[in-house]
């Protein structure tokens, strides 16, 4: 239990101190919030507490995909006040418009065959699972659909297995 508290007094402690240092420098804790503190935190927090790296690898690979649909809030908001828009509508919207990119990033990705999601494989090994051009046959005719799939294997820097099913392929991160 005090192990629980003391990371919840750590992050909050981090929260609020970029949040006071805003209110004297906006460039500083621009810096200080840009840096991926809670992305950092929460992987070692769970490299502490699982010591498994399969783990924090899939985390790590996850939050760089979805660190893309969450540059819209950051695109959104300042537009939206620019505009004249009250501050808690605009940040509503632009909310609702991040929720939307991340939708959006999910279905691409999912059309691309990237799960970002770690299973556990029938034997107890992490899969991240990548569907090859194989898997469909709509795919199959997108030159560079199969070469986008094949940097994303490249990029989880896994090793090619075939899924257990024979729809596809699968990457061992």
């Amino acid at each position: 239990m005090g192990y629980y508290i003391t990371k919840v007094a750590i992050t909050t402690l981090l929260i609020v101190l970029i949040s006071e240092i805003a209110k004297r420098s906006s460039f500083v804790s621009a810096v200080l919030a840009s840096v991926p503190l809670v992305s950092v935190l929460a992987m070692v927090w769970l490299y502490v507490d699982t010591r498994d790296v399969e783990r924090v690898s899939a985390l790590s690979s996850s939050i760089f995909w979805l660190v893309i649909p969450s540059l819209a809030l950051f695109i959104s908001l300042p537009l939206l006040l620019k505009q004249g828009i009250d501050f808690y509508p605009a940040m509503g919207i632009s909310i609702a418009i991040t929720v939307l990119c991340y939708w959006l990033m999910l279905g691409l990705l999912r059309h691309l065959g990237v799960a970002l999601q770690r299973r556990n494989d029938r034997q107890g090994e992490s899969f991240a699972a990548i569907t090859g051009p194989e898997a469909s046959s709509a795919s199959a005719g997108r030159s560079a659909g199969c070469h986008w799939r094949l940097l994303m294997r490249i990029v989880v820097t896994g090793t090619k297995v075939p899924s257990p099913r024979g729809t596809g392929w699968r990457v061992r991160v």
